[in-house]
Formats: structure tokens, C-alpha cells, sequence
């Protein structure tokens, strides 16, 4: 009973840090469908787990958690891809991130507040 609780309560810690996260990586522009579609897919998931729990019914009992379990491994390493914003200038429009998608590792965010300073100083 425990871990069940603790389990919920960071979920819904979790849930609440994908508002936070996503209006962080989406782009001005976009950021209202950026996020609308985040809680989209979070709230299909919701749909889609008790369903899983019956596969347990029907199957071996030890498939949710197999499945449970390798959702959060997949989610896990694909959090570590995710780009680091602290203390960095966020994107404002698309074309500020396909520069920063082309640019190299590490020179993106450099680059992107250098040469938005000299926009700023021209115009």
C-alpha cells in the first residue's frame, strides 16, 4: 500500500512537470499546441494502462509489469536526450531552433544568443 501511494504521488509530481518542462522547449510560436499535445498523449496513456492490467488476466501476470517497467527504462534514457534549459536563452521562433538543430553540439546556444545580440545592436 505504500509504494502504491508513493507511486501516485509522483506521477502526479511528474504530471505536473510536463507542463512545466514542454512550455520550456517549445518555441513561442508554438508552444500552446506544443503543449496541448504533451497532456494529450499523457492523458491517452491513462486511458491505456488499466487496459494493460488486464492483459495480466489473459496472459502471464508478470506482463504489466514487464511492459510497465520497460516504458519507464525507454522513458528514462529518451529524458536524457532532452536539452538541458537552465540558465539558456529558450527559443523564440522556429527558425531559432533549426538553427540550434544545425548548428554543433554545445555552439547552438552560443551562437543563438550571439547572434541574437547583434540583432538587436543593428536594428
Amino acid at each position: 500500500m505504500i509504494f502504491a501511494i508513493a507511486g501516485r504521488m509522483s506521477l502526479t509530481g511528474n504530471f505536473s512537470n510536463c507542463f512545466m518542462y514542454t512550455s520550456e522547449l517549445y518555441p513561442t510560436t508554438i508552444r500552446n499546441v506544443g503543449v496541448g499535445a504533451g497532456m494529450f498523449w499523457t492523458r491517452i496513456g491513462g486511458i491505456i494502462a488499466p487496459q494493460i492490467l488486464l492483459l495480466g488476466e489473459y496472459t502471464a501476470e508478470a506482463v504489466p509489469f514487464i511492459i510497465f517497467g520497460g516504458m519507464l527504462l525507454l522513458s528514462g534514457a529518451l529524458a536524457l536526450l532532452l536539452p538541458e534549459t537552465l540558465n539558456v536563452k529558450l527559443p523564440e521562433t522556429l527558425q531559432d531552433v533549426r538553427k540550434l538543430e544545425m548548428s554543433p553540439e554545445g555552439q547552438g546556444k552560443k551562437s543563438l544568443v550571439a547572434e541574437r545580440e547583434n540583432i538587436e545592436l543593428v536594428s
